[in-house]
């Protein structure tokens, strides 16, 4: 891993305003990201050195980081699991979950 202390095209940044509303993406030559504050261009953001408070198209303020691992798990999209009774009892016989005898 090659580290930079600036945003580099391909790198994943992020970038939180200042209600902490927060936008994770990936870095492109010529991208752009859109916001409800603004827009701002990526060829802007690459170069930035991180932890540098960039400004939209429209002047709402953004710190540009680098996200933490758990940034990065809370942000990916995750789908509902459906577990059947078969299913679960085969999960309490397996963890030996059983009724606490009084």
């Amino acid at each position: 891993m090659n580290y930079s202390s600036t945003a580099r095209a391909g790198d994943i940044a992020q970038l939180v305003g200042l209600t902490h509303k927060h936008f994770i993406f990936s870095l492109k030559e010529g991208g752009d990201l859109q916001t409800h504050r603004g827009v701002l261009k990526h060829d802007d953001l690459i170069g930035t050195p991180w932890g540098s408070q960039v400004f939209s198209h429209m002047g709402a303020p953004f710190f540009l980081l680098q996200p933490s691992i758990a940034d990065i798990l809370n942000d990916l999209p995750r789908t509902t699991q459906i577990l059947y009774p078969k299913d679960i009892g085969y999960i309490l016989i397996t963890m030996g979950i059983a009724p606490v005898n009084v």
